[in-house]
Formats: C-alpha cells, sequence, structure tokens
C-alpha cells in the first residue's frame, strides 16, 4: 500500500521568514503543523499565522519558519518550522504573544493541530522566493518493507530537482513516529517551473517505479 499525493500546493508564502538553513544536524527540532479553520475565519487565521512566523523567525534558536495558506482551499493552512533543538522551539512557543495567537487560533479550528515531527533525510536548505513562488509540501506514505525503496528513488529524484531551473530548495523529512512517512518540501520560483518539474522524466519515472510499492 503507497499513498504519494501532493497535500498542499501554496501560492506565495504569509509571513515568511528564512534564518540560515535547515542543516541535518541531530538535535533539531522539524515540525510541520497543519491547520484548517472555519471558511469564515480565513483572513483571521492567516493574520494570526503570519503574525506568528514573523516573531518567530527573529527568535533565538530559529533556523526558519514558513507559514503557507493553501492554494484552492484557503482556510487549509501548513507551518512548516526548523529549530536548533526542542527547547528553542518549547521557548518560544510559550513565549505570552504566541501562547495568544494559538488561543484564539484554537478556537477558530474546525480539526485539533496536526503536529508532525520530523528527522531529518535529505537536506540542503532553502531559499526565499519572490510573491510569485510556489511552495510544495507533499506527504509521502509507503508499506514499512518498501521504505528503503522508497528513500533509493528520493536519493534520485531529489538531487536531480535541485538542478532544474528555477528550483529554490528540495528537502525531504523523515517522521519520527513512523520512518515509512515522509514530508518532502519543494520551493519553486513559480508555477511555470514548477510544472516542467512535475512533467519532468525524472518526476515520471519517480511516479512510475514508486507506484508498485
Amino acid at each position: 500500500m503507497k499513498s504519494f499525493h501532493p497535500l498542499v500546493l501554496m501560492v506565495g508564502a504569509i509571513g515568511l521568514g528564512f534564518v540560515g538553513a535547515a542543516n541535518s544536524q541531530d538535535g533539531l527540532d522539524r515540525r510541520v503543523t497543519y491547520i484548517e479553520v472555519a471558511s469564515s475565519a480565513t483572513e483571521t487565521a492567516a493574520d494570526l499565522l503570519r503574525n506568528y512566523a514573523s516573531s518567530s523567525s527573529e527568535a533565538p534558536g530559529n533556523q526558519f519558519v514558513l507559514a503557507l495558506q493553501r492554494s484552492g482551499r484557503s482556510n487549509h493552512f501548513v507551518l512548516v518550522e526548523v529549530w536548533d533543538d526542542e527547547a528553542a522551539q518549547r521557548f518560544n512557543a510559550e513565549a505570552d504573544e504566541n501562547v495568544a495567537v494559538f488561543d484564539v487560533l484554537g478556537r477558530l479550528l474546525i480539526t485539533p493541530l496536526d503536529i508532525r515531527l520530523h528527522y531529518d533525510l535529505l537536506s540542503e536548505g532553502m531559499s526565499d522566493v519572490e510573491n510569485e513562488g510556489v511552495y510544495v509540501v507533499t506527504h509521502i506514505d509507503v508499506g514499512p518493507p518498501s521504505r528503503d525503496t522508497a528513500v533509493e528513488l528520493l536519493n534520485e529524484l531529489v538531487p536531480a530537482s535541485r538542478s532544474e531551473a528555477g528550483n529554490a530548495g528540495f528537502d525531504v523529512w523523515t517522521t519520527i513516529d513512523r520512518s515509512n512517512h515522509m514530508t518532502a518540501l519543494e520551493v519553486w520560483e513559480s508555477a511555470a517551473v514548477r510544472n516542467d518539474h512535475v512533467t519532468s522524466l525524472h518526476t515520471k519515472n519517480f511516479r512510475r517505479r514508486l507506484s508498485p510499492h
């Protein structure tokens, strides 16, 4: 049983803050948080997350933070964060202004926050892009026996994708609790170059070869 499907296709980031790059150092706190709010609360949630990303990008121990809004389903959001360690993340989360942000956000949620912690798998860091940039968060789920095969295929796909014109980052993380679940993080300078990537030979080969698993 396999699943490979883009969860989030973002056009432009709200409150984008890059500080350094995500390295493959042990001990880094890597987390992806999926957020769904009521449609009527979309603008409020966007403002809250923009403020959180802006303040967190300046917080001690922050590597980077992305606040993203889903294209086509604007009441869906994703936070992507990397911290020096869990203590730095917790210290930031417990700051009064951030407690207030998530207190208000919590009242807008349709479903509870979906927080996924990760180890690094293939990280090289991501660059900032202009407003027309596209950010993609993809969940990759394969059967446990096929995990090594999926990693082998990703080791081919990721370098080839990074070398494409218009790519500003392509990292893959593994969830801590299930190593056969992975998150791919892509940054592209425009929707056009991302579409070129989707139809590239190495992307098609990756999907074809992953399908049996």
